[in-house]
């Protein structure tokens, strides 16, 4: 369980960065505001899958 939390982690963040180093001109104005609100929640939860499964393993190993 905990490898898939960081895994999956890893994969939000990956993706994340991919689609913030994409071309942005074909978007419309109302995406464009969006998307760095998107950006910034794929990092934040990314991060916290991958906070969760450290957890999950500090427990089970003290």
């Amino acid at each position: 369980m905990e490898s898939g939390l960081m895994i999956m982690g890893i994969f939000i963040i990956i993706t994340t960065y991919v689609e913030a180093k994409s071309d942005n001109s074909i978007l419309s104005k109302e995406s464009l505001k969006i998307f760095p609100n998107t950006i910034i929640a794929g990092y934040i939860l990314g991060s916290v899958s991958i906070i969760t499964a450290l957890v999950f393993l500090f427990m089970a190993f003290c």
